[in-house]
């Protein structure tokens, strides 16, 4: 994170990858990589599998010393400033907003976003063009 914080000058939110994807736990423990994470530079996770098992870890973490609350601090001021920019704490969500996903005119959209998109295919059945 020293490239893009302190080289680049970038200060906004670092999000994970998906952390339920073999790459994050395949160098270590998820218990042990959650506050490493964090601690190197990371603000936001994009998916957790437990998000009771990840607090205790970032907790975990603190205690062990492998992460600083003012890291856990700069953590969230950058998630509130971002949700703040977008003006997240103006409104507030309720069900109706929800019924729209997944309506005709949302799949249409994500059909012709598809259609302009690149896509990468995996030959499973060996079939070569």
């Amino acid at each position: 994170m020293k490239l893009l914080r302190e080289e680049l000058g970038f200060n906004g939110l670092i999000v994970s990858d998906a952390t339920s994807m073999i790459g994050m736990t395949s160098f270590g423990r998820r218990k042990d990589i959650i506050p490493q994470c964090i601690a190197s530079g990371v603000d936001m996770f994009l998916f957790t599998n437990d998000m009771q098992e990840d607090f205790q870890a970032m907790l975990q973490g603190v205690h062990d010393g492998a992460l600083t609350e003012e890291r856990l601090n700069e953590a969230v001021t950058r998630i509130l400033a971002l949700k703040a920019s977008l003006g997240l704490h103006l409104t507030q969500a309720d069900e109706r907003d929800l019924g729209v996903v997944g309506s005709a005119e949302h799949l249409q959209l994500a059909a012709e976003i598809a259609s302009k998109s690149v896509t990468l295919v995996k030959d499973t059945q060996a079939f070569y063009l």
